[in-house]
């Protein structure tokens, strides 16, 4: 069957199934088989390796034993997948109880890499490193695309093209003179000409040529950082009654052609691909592959629990989704006085109100505002289809009615929707110069609102000042919002936030606003089901944030910028966000409601100016864990699922803004301890038992790759991993860290000033069993810098206490990871049941990044790369006495420590010469390489 093709070269190249990237030698699991009980003797299996990965860097390669692993018996062997290369054997770098270190030869071209271990004789297993893993894909509709449109791709290694947007040192130049790339755009150029010809001929001879082109370039050194391998995406068409095809599908397809799209090389990185999609595609369903030129994979998307291995995409006809432009004018309704007297208030609310009634009677339409003032009191309770449409930004203003926080009792919302389906903002000025708690939201049973162009000015504290003129609601936090959800709250959660905007929708779009909030700006969440009981399967189904685009924005906060709790298959790109007060704070990614973030890609963006609370820049939050304990057995199930079974009666519910319970089951089984130690699987159900005797049972997504040891302990914990951080800047404010779960994510080519660095902040809170672990795995960062590394430090103790005799110039700095751009670190319990081989980071990845006037830490965590980064101008030293924080003795760090360090902590009472953390163990296995300082 000949492919059809747009805009590709690689064409003969693209593959339709996903390719696995790791191979096991071990049995494979009868649907009955235990894990966790009997081991095989020689069981071995290579689990994950780090990628993307380059000629010249280290790549390290999680396994799993049945025993311990001799140097003198291991070796590895690595091949080329694409090009004429020759399979090498390597030395083994560095080799620990749990991973294997290599340097990829610089002689080798950039390609995906085959790679063979033999961990004894007889003993073998492959991975590939380098393989695209496709976390999720969004379309120009969100979760669905449009002909004519878009779809963008996020993950891992999806294009090998030159790394970070720097040129190659030292090469010579491309074969042939003209680059590669060049030369296959013009390629493309011919294909697409040739495809909407019909000349299916030219088509396939032009594709073969380009891709021999690309695989005799990737043979030539000057190829060993280029962008001759061209990201590309293939559509199969398939049939199934579930349009997103997970578990279940049988893979039927119709007998249309596949389709093969090239990715833009405008936004191209490793980390995101976009496409666009002809006119021409019909409507339908489309399994997803995608190629970065050397290895291919499938789309294995976790939506939620119901769909936790989405394959598929759906493009639907943009007239299916159409909006309605029937327009029904306010100034037609009785509203024109409003346009031609300024002096005099005309309250417009009737005929706003009459306006959208009669839009909603005609299925939808446009309510539309000319150009003036509108006065109008809240709520605008906008029905499906209904849009309020303005002439344009300071063209068309509303403003809203003061409100008081009891006088009149002031609506959760000033706009919000009527009940499903969705709505319209667009082009117009909102004005609410007194109290509000929240101005345009989005509720959990809407898909589709569109906000565009639009100015919001929420200012609850307008023309007031700290003596003579204050606001008569102006109350404490706790008065004016119960944390915890008391009744008496007079805005319950989550509305206590008061955000300009909340989103807790799907399908959603937030584009070219301009928008000034007292309190935070934006705030996405998720929506219980009204019953509790302890099987997952009698309650109803939680709702989250899903599947938003909020891009190309100017957003001013007093409190937070955005608090992404549980929010999932977001795209936040391209907006600036500004503290527009003292006390502004910081940005996070959250999971307040116990459950998961994921999915979440936040590139290209501005911030700057946080000083308030804890001024985190960028963090996850909230801690906490639903059990932690040992296990009984993995089973694995005939669907290719897997079930846990742990001993009944220990249900934590340690740490946690909202006790982190079993209540919201979005959440993933985490391996501790033994080999295999990292693995994670997500939850899709669980029955617990409250009875010790008893078995308490998890359902997951697929058993471990590698069977946990007996003696392992698990944990079930939140999820917020798979998130991208990609170009983004952020000036004076403080640290960009990982606090507490972080797993799988990706911190790239992301620019420091005047801020407080970056941390991999992993956490063990408590003593065993009730010990909340909250481990950092998988997690890389690449190309980031730090270029003032002086900053204004985090010193609210001494400020808050009023205490300037002690310290006079605030807190002082604690320890190197106050003073550093990048460090590992953690909070852990010192209990002696947890620390046998128990890490709180692991499998962490430093490449390639710079930092000015501070350096790099490593104080806690195993198996960790620190390769390839700069330090300028270090000056971190500092000398002083010790003291006691929080009630725990530590140490100063004294001068001069080198730019680059790895501690080796033994406890509180026993510091190294550069101070203590707050664990009782240090780093293990940390590979230091090729790190040079300036």
């Amino acid at each position: 069957m000949t492919a059809r093709v747009w805009f590709s070269v690689l064409a003969a190249a693209a593959a339709v199934d996903r390719i696995p990237s790791v191979t096991a030698t071990r049995p494979a699991l009868r649907p009955d088989h235990k894990q966790g009980g009997t081991q095989y003797a020689d069981a071995f299996q290579l689990i994950w390796c780090s990628s993307p990965v380059f000629p010249n860097e280290t790549l390290m390669i999680q396994y799993g034993s049945a025993t311990p692993l001799e140097l003198a018996d291991v070796s590895v062997t690595l091949t080329p997948k694409t090009g004429t290369a020759e399979a090498v054997t390597l030395p083994i770098a560095h080799l620990s109880p749990h991973a294997i270190s290599i340097v990829i030869p610089s002689t080798l071209p950039v390609d995906a890499y085959q790679i063979a271990v033999t961990a004894r004789p007889g003993v073998a297993a492959n991975i590939t490193a380098n393989t695209p893993s496709v976390w999720w894909v969004q379309g120009d509709a969100g979760e669905t695309a449009t002909p004519g449109g878009w779809l963008r791709a996020f993950g891992n290694s999806l294009s090998l093209r030159q790394p970070f947007g720097r040129p190659p040192r030292g090469k010579a130049p491309p074969p042939g003179g003209v680059s590669l790339g060049a030369r296959m755009q013009a390629t493309a150029k011919r294909i697409e000409a040739a495809a909407r010809r019909g000349d299916w001929a030219a088509v396939a001879e032009l594709g073969q040529a380009a891709t021999s082109a690309a695989n005799v370039a990737s043979t030539h050194p000057s190829f060993a950082i280029r962008d001759a391998l061209s990201t590309t995406l293939t559509l199969i068409p398939v049939t199934c009654e579930d349009h997103l095809c997970g578990d279940g599908f049988d893979g039927s397809r119709s007998r249309t052609e596949p389709i093969v799209l090239m990715a833009s090389s405008s936004n191209l990185s490793a980390y995101s691909a976009s496409f666009a999609i002809p006119t021409s595609v019909p409507a339908g369903v489309y399994s997803v592959s995608l190629s970065n030129g050397a290895a291919t994979a499938g789309l294995d998307s976790y939506h939620n629990h119901t769909h936790p291995h989405v394959h598929t995409v759906e493009i639907r006809a943009a007239a299916a989704g159409a909006w309605s432009n029937k327009t029904f004018s306010v100034v037609d309704a009785g509203c024109s006085a409003s346009l031609t007297n300024t002096s005099t208030q005309i309250n417009c609310t009737d005929a706003v109100q009459s306006a959208i009634a009669s839009a909603a009677a005609a299925g939808g339409g446009v309510v539309a505002f000319g150009p003036g003032r509108f006065y109008v009191d809240p709520p605008l309770l906008l029905p499906d289809g209904v849009r309020l449409v303005g002439a344009g930004m300071g063209k068309s203003a509303l403003y809203f009615r003061n409100l008081n926080r009891t006088n009149p009792d002031p609506p959760l919302a000033l706009i919000a929707n009527a009940g499903p389906g969705r709505f319209g903002v667009e082009d117009l000025d909102l004005y609410t110069l007194a109290f509000y708690v929240a101005v345009i939201q989005v509720g959990n049973t809407t898909d589709g609102v569109r906000i565009r162009n639009v100015r919001i000015r929420a200012n609850a504290y307008f023309c007031q000042n700290w003596d003579t003129r204050t606001v008569p609601w102006s109350l404490s936090s706790e008065e004016n919002c119960d944390y915890y959800g008391d009744r008496g709250c007079p805005n319950p959660w989550p509305w206590h936030n008061q955000p300009a905007l909340m989103l807790m929708g799907r399908n959603f779009e937030v584009t070219g606003c301009d928008v000034w909030a007292t309190w935070q700006v934006i705030y996405t969440g998720s929506t219980a089901p009204a019953t509790m009981p302890n099987n997952h399967s009698a309650r109803g189904p939680w709702t989250h944030t899903a599947f938003g685009r909020i891009a190309g924005n100017t957003f001013w906060n007093g409190g937070n910028c955005h608090w992404l709790d549980e929010a999932r298959q977001i795209i936040y790109e391209d907006n600036t966000c500004t503290g527009a007060s003292p006390t502004a704070g910081g940005n996070n990614i959250a999971s307040y409601s116990g459950g998961s973030a994921h999915h979440v890609y936040l590139g290209g963006n501005l911030y700057r100016h946080a000083y308030g609370n804890d001024r985190e820049t960028m963090t996850y939050d909230d801690f906490g864990q639903a059990y932690m304990g040992p296990f009984i057995a993995v089973t694995a199930q005939p669907d290719g699922t897997g079930i846990l079974s742990t001993p009944g009666g220990n249900r934590s519910t340690t740490g946690g803004k909202k006790s982190n319970d079993v209540e919201n089951f979005d959440k993933v089984v985490v391996v501790i301890n033994g080999s295999g130690a990292g693995q994670y699987r997500r939850v899709l159900g669980w029955e617990w038992a409250d009875d010790a005797k008893s078995v308490s049972t998890w359902h997951l997504d697929s058993p471990f790759a590698f069977a946990p040891d007996p003696s392992a302990l698990v944990a079930v914990i939140t999820f917020r991993g798979r998130n991208i951080f990609h170009r983004n800047v952020h000036e004076d404010s403080g640290a960009h860290q990982f606090y507490g779960v972080a797993i799988e994510n990706i911190v790239a080519e992301v620019t420091g000033t005047r801020m407080g660095g970056f941390l991999a902040f992993g956490m063990l809170e408590g003593e065993y069993p009730m010990a909340g672990y909250n481990p950092n795995l998988y997690n890389q960062y690449f190309a980031n810098e730090v270029t003032e590394g002086l900053r204004a430090d985090h010193r609210e103790g001494s400020l808050q206490s009023g205490n300037f005799s002690t310290f006079p110039y605030g807190d002082p700095v604690a320890g190197l990871s106050e003073a550093n751009s990048f460090s590992v670190l953690s909070a852990a319990s010192c209990d002696p049941a947890l620390q046998v081989d128990t890490q709180i980071n692991r499998f962490l990845v430093f490449r390639g990044n710079r930092a000015q006037g501070s350096g790099f830490l490593v104080d806690a965590g195993a198996d960790i790369v620190v390769e390839h980064n700069a330090v300028d101008g270090f000056a971190a030293g500092f000398s002083s006495a010790p003291y006691t924080r929080g009630g725990r003795y530590k140490e100063q760090p004294l001068a001069s420590p080198p730019p680059f360090v790895l501690t080796n902590t033994t406890g509180y009472e026993g510091c190294p010469r550069w101070g203590c953390n707050h664990n009782c163990r240090g780093p293990a296995d940390v590979v230091v390489r090729g790190n040079s300082e300036g």
